[in-house]
């Protein structure tokens, strides 16, 4: 029995000289790399790494020859950049652009069986009753969009709805217009005829108005009996 536990001490204590000595050799090799500037001799071939790197840069943006310089390197960031810097300056090239992305419209996917017009409708009675952030929401839920998907319908959704009511109200607006201008004329005319005073001709015209309509309400009523 202590034979075996002599063994597995022996055991811990050679792995724990091991651990030591891979601490003390990455330390070792930090601190070289630090008095050396950051560059650490290796059997990379910089000759070819920059061919390969002036090709990259006809085809990738600035961040993708980087990733490339590191991935192949195995350099810092740091490093990286330096030598993609260097590159750039004795081409004298200038590196493609990231292209920028165009807003993806909403898949026509929808879970829950829901239909697109179906979406539409419910959409707008629920911008109407519970807002915009509860409606982008619920467009979440019940579809499984994104956010910026679900977002941009609802913006479009918004927008429809703020012309339907900006025209609805310029229609009540030209009705309300054209009743004001038959209604001064009637009044007009009233005026023409008796001599009175606009207020005098005014009140016996909304009078005669009240009397029509409770006139057309008597007459609905005994034709529903």
């Amino acid at each position: 029995m202590g034979a075996i536990v002599l063994f597995f001490v022996k055991v811990i204590f050679f792995l724990s000289i091991l651990y030591l000595v891979f601490k003390l050799g990455k330390i070792v090799f930090n601190s070289l790399k630090s008095l050396l500037g950051g560059t650490v001799l290796s059997l990379i071939d910089e000759k070819k790494l920059a061919i390969d790197t002036k090709a990259k840069f006809e085809s990738l943006n600035e961040l993708e020859v980087l990733k490339f310089v590191m991935d192949t390197t195995g350099w810092t960031l740091a490093e990286s950049k330096s030598f993609c810097d260097k590159i750039k300056l004795q081409t004298g090239h200038v590196p493609k652009a990231k292209p920028t992305e165009t807003p993806k419209e909403p898949s026509t996917t929808l879970k829950n069986h829901i239909s697109k017009e179906e979406l539409e409708i419910n959409v707008r009675e629920k911008i109407v009753a519970i807002g915009k952030l509860e409606t982008i929401s619920y467009i979440i839920k019940i579809t499984g969009w994104t956010l910026k998907e679900s977002k941009t319908f609802c913006d479009k959704i918004e927008a429809e709805l703020s012309q339907e009511i900006q025209a609805t109200s310029q229609k009540l607006n030209k009705v309300s217009a054209t009743n004001s201008k038959a209604d001064e004329d009637q009044i007009n005319l009233i005026i023409s005829k008796t001599g009175w005073a606009y207020d005098k001709a005014k009140a016996y015209f909304e009078d005669i108005q009240s009397y029509e309509k409770e006139s057309q309400k008597v007459v609905v009523i005994k034709k529903s009996n």
